[in-house]
């Protein structure tokens, strides 16, 4: 089988079909001039490296042909071809840059491969944008990604993948996801390492809080997978504005309210202590989980770093990054149930943080005690409010907590 494999084409694994090898004279290209077979190699060798100066070539939504040279592989997630995505910086050399629109400009190539029976990004972002227009809502297209594009792609019938699909259906095979391929072109965003400000920061933090609570409320969408890369910046004069990026995981709101999806999302470092918990948590992801994410991106972000970019000599929540679901699990519950407020170890670089995570730390940890004291003594006929842990973990609180730095209003977007 890992023979038959390795002999497949790109186009059959299904990572970027209609990708070309790029043939550019050494005048216009620093790296080497590459072959197809060269390019296909690398691929099935899991390096994306290979990917830059190669050509993609597609037809857009508004049926103009363009074609996109990549200049660098910005991100590639770890994991199996036809489950990982690959974002990548490229730049448009349309021959017609006239019609065109894009012609000279660096934006964001990514590639995904969601299961066909979810929503796909590109149109929780259209429904977020829209909603901001019908609602008059403009300032929050300042925190949302531009998707200039996107393509969905199905497999054709000589891959794996529909032969995998057929082979399941033939044989009764439940559990097996279809995958489609998702191409989205999308507007190039600052990462949060560009910025030195400490109030810079909490801005983007405060701004992606507003966001993502205008999302759930106002275009009834939860993100669920809030973590640094998904937080990034833009630049308009001489204001930075919080973008929350990614939709990947992202699903629309039940009319009913509640938990969007029995599936539990989100990276692991960052997830809320209910979504590590496989065998008591089966209420699915609410947006309070959502803002415990928020919570330890901004502890990671005070605790583990020196100053913006630089890692603490021996940074603390290791176990964090690197252990197992239970481990983390249960390294995260011992520090929200039994970790002193006043050893929270904050650098001194970020100490005006404190307030913020002092204040987020006692509110979660209040949350999770009314959620044992219930379970502890669950009654019938009791109720316990589990979308805000009996009444604490709220938007409200968090903002409150969060619209001010060392004494100094930040800027609420939404009123």
């Amino acid at each position: 089988m890992a023979t038959q494999i390795h002999n497949l084409t790109p186009d059959q694994l299904g990572l970027l079909p209609q990708l070309r090898a790029s043939y550019l004279p050494p005048s216009l290209s620093t790296q080497p001039r590459q072959t197809f077979e060269e390019l296909s190699q690398g691929l099935k060798n899991g390096s994306t490296d290979c990917l830059v100066n190669a050509e993609y070539t597609f037809e857009g939504s508004d049926g103009h042909t363009r074609t996109l040279r990549i200049t660098a592989v910005l991100f590639r997630s770890e994991g199996i071809v036809d489950r990982m995505s690959v974002v990548l910086e490229v730049i448009c050399i349309c021959s017609d840059a006239e019609k065109c629109g894009w012609h000279g400009r660096s934006l964001v190539l990514k590639v995904s491969f969601p299961g066909v029976n979810r929503e796909p990004e590109d149109k929780l972002i259209a429904k977020a944008q829209n909603t901001a227009q019908q609602k008059s809502a403009h300032w929050a297209l300042n925190h949302l990604p531009n998707l200039l594009d996107s393509i969905t792609l199905v497999y054709k019938d000589d891959t794996p993948q529909v032969k995998l699909r057929e082979h399941s259906k033939a044989e009764g095979i439940t559990g097996y996801e279809e995958r489609a391929v998702h191409v989205a072109i999308l507007e190039k965003l600052e990462t949060l390492n560009t910025l030195t400000s400490m109030k810079g920061y909490a801005q983007i933090f405060y701004d992606i809080l507003q966001i993502h609570r205008w999302l759930y409320e106002e275009a009834k969408i939860l993100h669920r997978d809030l973590s640094p890369g998904n937080i990034m910046l833009r630049r308009i004069e001489d204001k930075i504005y919080g973008v929350l990026n990614d939709f990947d995981l992202a699903s629309s709101i039940p009319r009913t309210g509640g938990a969007t999806s029995n599936q539990c999302t989100g990276t692991r470092p960052y997830m809320a202590l209910d979504l590590l918990d496989d065998d008591g948590w089966y209420f699915g992801h609410m947006y309070r989980h959502d803002l415990e994410s928020l919570f330890y991106i901004i502890l990671c972000f005070a605790c583990r770093y020196e100053a913006p970019g630089k890692h603490c000599r021996d940074p603390p929540f290791s176990k964090w990054f690197t252990g197992t679901d239970a481990d983390v699990l249960n390294a995260k519950n011992k520090f929200i149930t039994r970790g002193q407020v006043s050893a929270i170890p904050i650098q001194r670089h970020f100490r005006f943080f404190e307030l913020w995570l002092e204040g987020m730390f006692l509110i979660i940890r209040r949350g999770y005690r009314n959620q044992a004291d219930y379970q502890d003594n669950q009654k019938q006929g009791v109720e316990f409010d589990q979308e805000t842990l009996g009444g604490e973990l709220t938007y409200q609180k968090v903002k409150t907590l969060m619209s001010s730095y060392n004494g100094e209003a930040l800027e609420t977007r939404w009123t």
